[in-house]
This record gives structure tokens, sequence and C-alpha cells, in this order.
């Protein structure tokens, strides 16, 4: 699977503030809410509340992007159905104070699949969501610019204020792994993986529950892309050898965020371990996993942004 491609991508959108604005120190939550209203706003033909009974749904951006499960017929019971949306929202940790006015911040959307082909229209629904009443304090910003992240790092600004957007190779591919190598990751969010009906903490972490819930997760979104990269006996095989990957220094704790839904009227814990992770003579086979898991993230509301890693000694080129 080396230097197999995905369709895969990451932007940054820079902000400014148009009045003060609060948000919660994990933002995910409040700006996917903001955006999924926006993109609901500006691309329903009907105007809309609810999607259930539309005759346009098969149709229309909104469900494709924001709840791919209203154009599944059955619902599904695994623990990654393929009706996840095809986005991730990665902001950064924000400041413990309200935003001034004037003030510029920033945050990432990762893209899975068929919603590069939607970018024209996440730009302008994250237009409408960022000028609309935001957070704590109905606070607005305006989207300033636009900018693609590749892998090296190294932002393209795509987009300004005006719609147009620039060519770019909105692409991820895999790079090549010679050799069995240590590795240390940063949870830079909270990293929820559920287990015998519990959300893990510190002392209940167990390595090989990370391993496998980011195996399942990046080999089920790449075969989405390239069926059969990897076949059920390939997972098995996977597995097994991440049953083996010797731990090193972990030094994790409990971040304990939370996010107010507003259909439920109740305020739902977030709550999961942050910090560092060691493991020593991670086999080759399992460093592209690794690898991918820094865009699409590990364990639960990844769309939020949890889960989201970062490979801290990753090799130039890789």
């Amino acid at each position: 699977m080396v230097g197999l491609t995905l369709n895969l991508a990451r932007y940054r959108f820079y902000a400014r503030t148009l009045s003060p604005l609060r948000l919660p120190r994990y933002a995910g939550a409040t700006l996917r809410g903001a955006f999924g209203h926006a993109l609901r706003r500006r691309v329903c033909a009907l105007g809309r509340e609810l999607c259930h009974g539309c005759r346009l749904i098969m149709n229309c951006d909104y469900p494709l992007l924001f709840e791919p499960r209203l154009l599944t017929k059955e619902p599904s019971a695994d623990p990654l159905p393929a009706d996840q949306p095809p986005f991730l929202i990665e902001p950064p940790p924000m400041p413990g104070r309200p935003l001034r006015l004037g003030e510029r911040f920033s945050f990432d959307m990762v893209l899975i699949g068929e919603a590069l082909d939607k970018l024209d229209t996440i730009i302008a629904a994250w237009r409408t969501a960022l000028s609309s009443a935001l957070g704590a304090d109905a606070g607005q910003a305006e989207l300033e610019q636009v900018a693609f992240v590749p892998a090296d790092g190294i932002a393209v600004t795509v987009a300004g204020r005006d719609p147009r957007i620039h060519p770019h190779d909105a692409t991820l591919t895999i790079p090549s792994f010679p050799e069995d190598r240590d590795v240390t990751l940063s949870l830079l969010t909270p990293l929820r993986i559920r287990h015998q009906g519990r959300i893990i903490g510190v002392q209940g972490f167990q390595p090989g529950l990370f391993w496998r819930h980011l195996i399942r997760r990046v080999t089920m979104q790449v075969n989405r892309q390239h069926p059969e990269t990897w076949t059920l006996d390939d997972i098995h095989a996977l597995n097994a050898l991440a049953d083996r990957v010797k731990t090193g220094r972990i030094a994790l704790m409990w971040e304990d965020p939370w996010r107010h839904s507003t259909r439920q009227g109740r305020r739902i814990p977030l709550g999961g371990v942050v910090g560092r992770l060691s493991f020593s003579a991670v086999p080759r086979a399992l460093l592209p996993i690794l690898y991918l898991g820094q865009w699409l993230h590990v364990g639960k509301e990844t769309a939020f942004g949890l889960g989201h890693y970062r490979w801290l000694d990753r090799p130039r080129g890789a």
C-alpha cells in the first residue's frame, strides 16, 4: 500500500472576530453545530428544518456532508458505521477568555472523499456560520482566508474573501516506512475509547485498545476509497502485530470537556485522556496506520476533533 493516494486533505480556516466571541476550550462541537445549521440554510432548496420525507434528499448536499445516515436505508450497529460525516473539525485549544473584537483565530477541517468535491459549498457555509450568533456570547466573526495544509505542514492559500478556489492537489499519499521504529505520540484532544460500556481513563488505559480502534478506523476509511486494500485477514494480522507492540513511557491525564445538545436540552460529557504515548519497535506494517491516524483521528466524537494526535518523531518525508 506504499504510495497509495487518498482523497484526504486538511484545510485551515482563518477568521477575525466582529464582536467579542467566547468559545469553549475544545470548540469542535460548537463549531460543528454552527456549520451544520449554516449548511442547511445555504443548500436546502425547500427551507425545511428536517430532512425526513423530503423528496429532494438524495440530491442535497446537506445530508451528504452532515448527516449521511439520512441516506441509508438500514440502521447500522457497527461502531464505525459507513454513514459517518466525511469531515473532522480540528480547532486548537481556545483561551480561557472571550476573543476580543478584531482578534484573529483559526481552526482546521479535514475533508474525506466526496467532501472534497464540495469545498466551495463548505467554505460558503463557514462564511455564514461564523457571521451568525456563535458561542456562549452569540459573537460573530468573518472568514478571511482558507489554506490547504499538505503533509509537510506548509499551508497554501486556496481561497480569500472572494468565492474563487485556487487549484491545488487535495490528496494524501502514504509514504514508505522501510523498517520498524520507536514512536512518540502527542494526544492533542481528549481520546475517548469505549471498552465494556465505559470510556477508559488514565488508570484503565490499554495501549492494545488504542491500536485496535486505530486499525479499525483507518482500514475502514481507506477501504471505502480503495476496496480490499486491507482484507479481513490482513486486519486480523495487524491486530495481532499491535498486541505485541511494546509500550514505552505513558504520560496521560484526564480532561473533562462537555458540549451542550440543543436537541436533547442537556450537557453531554466529552471527557477523555490527553498527553503522550511512546511505543518501541513498532512493526513497519503498522506505521502507515499510525501515519493516517493523524488525519482520521481515533475513538469517539472524531467529528468534533476529539482523538486527534500528532506523531512527534516522524521521519523526514513521512
